[in-house]
């Protein structure tokens, strides 16, 4: 007998949820974007008696994984899906309708249609060298904009634009090396004087620094 499909379309907030059984029409709800979100999540499955159940949802930002996290622990199959698929399987489809209740219906019949492969969450380890190279994007591309504002800036703005650009550009250096120091040793300890540490002591053995961020572009989909 094959699983049950869920489809969920997530949001920073709220998870749009359909339960697709067979060739019916899907069952929707939507929870909370949190662990009580999840629980009642549980609930449900749990009441529709369809345990265990495929999930699928798409690769988008980061807000859906620990929905993703937590159904994987629990047993259930997930998959995380390029939203360029979902949208190719919605054009063939001719689904015009756009709200977040129809893209999580989408989601539950292209899982159906295509059961796409099982997603493997990733170590701890790689999450949080992915997290720090997303970083290092997001400031090399606030040090771009301030670089650009500080062409424009009144005589009364060029200190306080002078002196963020010089922050954005010492924050992007650190979390470089940090980077290199978690890819070189695979490991990733937190606190802030150990991080300061392992900058003092790869600053001594001047390491060749990579461009990360040409590699920043992998999202844990197949």
């Amino acid at each position: 007998m094959s699983r049950a499909i869920l489809g969920i379309d997530v949001s920073k907030a709220t998870l749009y949820l359909a339960l697709l059984e067979g060739k019916g029409k899907p069952k929707k709800r939507q929870v909370s974007n949190n662990a009580a979100g999840f629980a009642l999540l549980d609930e449900w499955l749990k009441a529709e008696q369809v345990s265990p159940i495929h999930a699928c949802l798409e690769a988008t930002s980061t807000y859906g994984n620990a929905v993703a996290r937590h159904l994987h622990q629990l047993g259930h199959q997930v998959s995380i899906i390029n939203p360029s698929r979902i949208k190719g399987f919605a054009q063939s489809e001719l689904s015009r309708t756009k709200t977040d209740s129809a893209d999580a219906g989408v989601i539950a019949r292209f899982g159906a249609a295509m059961a796409p492969k099982a997603w493997q969450p990733p170590t701890v380890e790689a999450e949080a060298l992915q997290q720090m190279t997303r970083r290092i994007e997001d400031l090399q591309q606030m040090i771009v904009q301030e670089k650009n504002r500080q062409e424009t800036a009144s005589e009364i703005l060029e200190k306080e634009s002078s002196c963020l650009f010089s922050f954005l550009k010492r924050q992007n250096a650190y979390w470089v090396v940090i980077l290199a120091s978690g890819v070189r040793d695979s490991i990733i300890i937190y606190h802030p004087l150990v991080l300061l540490a392992q900058v003092a002591l790869i600053s001594l053995k001047r390491p060749r620094i990579i461009a990360f961020s040409q590699f920043s572009d992998f999202q844990w989909v197949q």
